[in-house]
């Protein structure tokens, strides 16, 4: 992987940006929905659930990138990667470098991802609390992934000519 981490990293990059930008519009659009009553979401009409089955698919997919591809990418280039590293070891090295306020953020997205991408319950109280926190994560990973694209440009490890921050996460003091 070392070789190529460079390469992978610029590509995941840029499907990353494509991902944050739908995602931040998703995330503008369904903003009159949330947080969402169980009851609510049966009275969904067929072009706003598959807006929210677009959300939560672009939520998973932008963690996901980050937290497998994106970061370990990272460790490789700035060697971090003396051994395999747990999920863990890699949110303490992002925090190190600056991407990462507080690693257990991130680990706080993933764990809302888990349910988006595996279990998605017909239960609508569960249903509710798992969109819930997912949309209230949103600003979070979004500004997460600023954060990763300016480390990476600032570093120089790859070109992100062309590469934008969404703009849309959550403010820092």
């Amino acid at each position: 992987m070392r070789q190529r981490a460079p390469e992978l990293l610029r590509e995941t990059l840029w499907g990353c940006s494509a991902v944050a930008l739908r995602l931040a519009r998703l995330h503008a659009s369904l903003g009159d929905l949330f947080p969402i009553r169980p009851e609510r979401l049966g009275e969904l009409d067929e072009e706003r659930l598959n807006a929210v089955d677009a959300f939560c698919k672009r939520f998973e997919q932008l963690a996901i990138m980050l937290g497998e591809i994106v970061f370990r990418s990272l460790a490789v280039i700035g060697q971090e990667d003396t051994e395999p590293r747990s999920r863990r070891d890699l949110r303490a090295l992002m925090a190190r470098y600056g991407v990462l306020d507080d690693p257990e953020t991130f680990a706080e997205v993933l764990d809302a991802r888990h349910p988006l991408a595996h279990v998605y319950p017909f239960d609508a109280e569960r249903q509710a609390a798992i969109l819930n926190e997912a949309y209230e994560l949103t600003p979070l990973l979004l500004d997460i992934f600023d954060r990763t694209l300016a480390f990476v440009g600032h570093q120089g490890w790859v070109d992100t000519t062309g590469l934008q921050p969404i703009g849309y996460g959550t403010p820092r003091s």
